[in-house]
């Protein structure tokens, strides 16, 4: 790359550093503002990250992507919905449908287990209890 190129992306990738900055104090910004502040940090960061892939700086590149996934978590129904012919998408969801199928169904049976055992329990208590009560003696009240 040329060496003027290169000065060109050190300055920008400053200069998106100095944006991202700028808008970390968003704390008395409303929540429209801060919906659009985030939207400027994610595009800040990928910017920056573009500029440091071209200056061969990869680790920082590579924090800055980890930064954007933070701010911007993944959201596979929208991404079906931006784009439902993309292969890649439909087989994560799919892979997530089969995933959270296969929780469920552990935890059914995690939780099926805990009742079952309590159910025993309660049962074995209540039978003990039963058979430790004997029966009071009566007493007659002879002044009646």
């Amino acid at each position: 790359m040329c060496c003027s190129r290169l000065v060109n992306m050190k300055r920008a990738s400053k200069r998106y550093e100095k944006a991202v900055n700028y808008i970390g104090y968003d704390s008395s910004f409303s929540d429209e503002e801060k919906q659009q502040a985030k939207v400027l940090k994610i595009t800040c960061n990928l910017s920056n990250a573009a500029c440091k892939l071209k200056l061969k700086e990869y680790k920082q590149a590579e924090k800055l992507c980890s930064k954007v996934l933070e701010l911007d978590k993944l959201d596979i129904k929208k991404a079906l919905e931006i784009d439902p012919d993309n292969r890649g998408v439909r087989m994560e969801y799919k892979l997530l449908k089969e995933k959270v199928r296969e929780y469920n169904k552990k935890d059914a049976q995690f939780y099926g287990n805990i009742f079952a055992k309590m159910n025993k329990l309660e049962q074995a208590k209540s039978a003990s209890s039963m058979a430790k009560q004997e029966p009071a003696p009566m007493v007659i009240d002879s002044k009646a």
